[in-house]
């Protein structure tokens, strides 16, 4: 499994997760989140790190109690799932 961020900036590098290893909630914290936070957020954008909003998918591993804690701990903007716009066709119709 690999995972990436896109920004305005430019892509981040690639984040592997070990061979077989399962996702779960520290993992994807300190695999994740806490690289991305202390390397990339800092390089695209120097002195305006507070302003950046995360932005997961519902995956379980991202939507944990524990996870969604830890995230806020830190002091991190993120989109919950409950403020994502629904997947439907209606409400975004094809032009």
């Amino acid at each position: 499994m690999v995972c990436m961020g896109i920004s305005w900036n430019g892509p981040t590098s690639l984040y592997f997760v070990p061979l077989k290893a399962k996702m779960n909630g520290s993992m994807f914290i300190d695999l994740i989140v806490k690289p991305l936070f202390k390397k990339h957020v800092p390089q695209f954008y120097p002195g305006e790190e507070k302003k950046i909003i995360l932005h997961m998918d519902s995956a379980g591993a991202h939507v944990k109690d524990t996870v969604v804690k830890r995230i806020q701990n830190r002091k991190i903007k993120f989109i919950t799932k409950e403020e994502w716009m629904s997947n439907s066709p209606d409400l975004f119709p094809m032009d």
